[in-house]
């Protein structure tokens, strides 16, 4: 898995080292036979392998909760699939609300800036 060992070497030399992922628990999310969850039967046999993939940064608060594909879905030759990211920030977040108003009106659409 080229992208996980880029991410261990600490990105070499790329951006990807700062970034984390979930460990993969899931059957690879490409190459199928369009439609199906039958794996490449084309003439270019092509390895199945995980493309679709969810990076964060770890220098954030967030902690994988779920990842998992929907090896269910039949409409490509890619399963989608989900992460679920829990954050907690290390403090509660300074509220500042837009030049346009001094407070908002309950239920508007606000501009909200953390």
């Amino acid at each position: 898995d080229e992208l996980r060992a880029c991410v261990a070497a600490g990105g070499g030399g790329s951006r990807l080292g700062r970034f984390a992922e979930a460990p993969i628990t899931f059957p690879p999310t490409y190459k199928y036979d369009r439609g199906t969850s039958t794996l490449d039967t084309s003439a270019k046999q092509r390895a199945p392998a995980w493309t679709d993939r969810v990076l964060w940064s770890p220098a954030g608060a967030a902690l994988p909760v779920a990842y998992a594909s929907a090896h269910g879905v039949c409409a490509s030759d890619h399963k989608p699939l989900a992460c679920v990211l829990r954050w907690q920030p290390a403090a509660q977040p300074r509220v500042f609300w837009d030049d346009r108003q001094t407070q908002p009106t309950p239920g508007s659409d606000a501009d909200l800036h953390v």
